[in-house]
């Protein structure tokens, strides 16, 4: 080869080199920009959706004083007679739920980005287009068990967000009114049926509005949920009474009865990488407020910590049947979910309808909003019924239909 030709393939080697340097310098600068333009509107977002569920609580309060909400019929939602609710153990009933209840419809920016990342990869993000109508027309309409989300803000505060960037939107942004909500529904129902929540904590994807959960933010979220909801609460003494653990209660099946637990709330704390954290705090769970769940496939638990355990999750009823069984022979109340928005899927939602859980969590519930590509409904377990009896069964499937448009 020339010297020529030498010194004209270097010269193209360096062109090349400079245009893919220019490229991958402006897809760094556009990254940059989209997550400095993301983050901001972010922010500017956070304060919209607080503001709205300020003004929300603030018109719940002023309806509440003014008697302008009457109290709902809670046997409209039982298969069962109510006047018999002394004799049925809490571990005995089932209960539709919902899966992040507090699930707003994002702003148009994060629709537009979510939908384009949805249209190039696989990792859900289609899954944050669903949303759902506000905690109190859920729990109006027969709803008993909710999710809810926190990240643990620098402040001591939390947020309750489906992403702390991508999507903030929602019904329950600042925890501490979403309890405030929950309180003042409780407040104008106090025959109501137990209220189980699981209460998820987050891990920041970007922390710049927080941090990860540390011990002191499991002791702000314990007295955070004594001050709001107060005796409503549940917590693990309650129900321990004389038994050594939750094991030994468990063993014994000594689960209150319904009746019991009517006007209470009981929150079930997520698995997750922290929660040795809050059994460490709790070891033998006297002086929590919350259940920590137990979930094979999620966490690993010790066996003295599984001992202090009486709540248990599966998601996956397609494939999670036996376990489902084995946590119920156990005597947990079992949490699992009826598949995952966008999807809805007839072979999950009959297996988690015939599966032995107690609390059946759905993004399909029947509900007021009107939500875009939302064709399908789960009205109850059994018929329109949301709260039934392990052991009553009918036709599942039929419990689901068209939605009105």
């Amino acid at each position: 080869m020339s010297e020529n030709s030498t010194a004209q393939g270097r010269g193209i080697g360096k062109k090349i080199a400079k245009v893919t340097a220019i490229i991958l310098l402006s897809v760094f600068i556009f990254l940059f920009l989209l997550v400095t333009v993301t983050y901001i509107i972010s922010i500017v977002d956070g304060k919209k959706v607080k503001a709205r569920q300020i003004e929300y609580i603030q018109s719940l309060q002023a309806a509440y004083a003014a008697g302008e909400i009457s109290p709902v019929d809670e046997q409209s939602f039982c298969s069962f007679d109510l006047s018999e609710a002394d004799s049925i153990p809490y571990n005995q009933v089932r209960f539709l739920a919902t899966h992040n209840s507090y699930k707003g419809k994002e702003n148009k920016y994060s629709r537009v980005i979510n939908g384009i990342l949805a249209s190039i990869t696989d990792n859900g993000w289609e899954s944050f287009a669903y949303y759902f109508d506000s905690l109190t027309e859920q729990l109006n309409s027969g709803l008993r068990s909710i999710e809810l989300d926190a990240y643990a803000r620098k402040d001591g505060s939390f947020e309750g967000s489906h992403h702390p960037i991508m999507d903030k939107s929602g019904h329950a942004y600042e925890i501490s009114l979403a309890l405030e909500e929950l309180a003042m529904w409780s407040d104008n129902n106090p025959d109501h049926l137990p209220i189980t929540i699981l209460l998820e904590p987050k891990v920041w994807y970007i922390p710049l509005g927080g941090h990860d959960f540390k011990e002191q933010d499991y002791i702000n979220l314990d007295k955070l949920l004594r001050e709001k909801l107060g005796e409503r609460l549940c917590e693990p003494n309650d129900i321990l009474g004389d038994y050594a653990d939750f094991q030994a209660m468990r063993e014994d099946n000594g689960w209150p009865s319904l009746e019991q637990l009517r006007g209470k709330f009981l929150i079930m704390l997520h698995p997750n990488s922290k929660m040795p954290k809050y059994f460490k705090l709790h070891p033998d769970m006297r002086d929590a407020a919350m259940f920590p769940a137990y979930d094979r496939r999620d966490v690993k638990l010790s066996s003295e910590q599984l001992r202090h355990t009486c709540f248990a999750i599966s998601n996956f009823p397609l494939t999670d049947s036996e376990l489902i069984a084995e946590y119920a022979a156990q005597n947990y109340v079992v949490r699992t979910r009826l598949g995952l928005y966008p999807d809805f899927e007839p072979d999950c939602i009959e297996a988690g309808m015939n599966s032995q859980a107690n609390i059946l969590s759905t993004d399909f519930p029947a509900r007021n909003v009107n939500l875009d590509k939302y064709d399908y409904q789960i009205k109850g377990i059994i018929d329109s019924y949301t709260v039934t009896l392990k052991g009553q069964t009918k036709d599942n499937l039929s419990t689901y239909r068209l939605a009105d448009n």
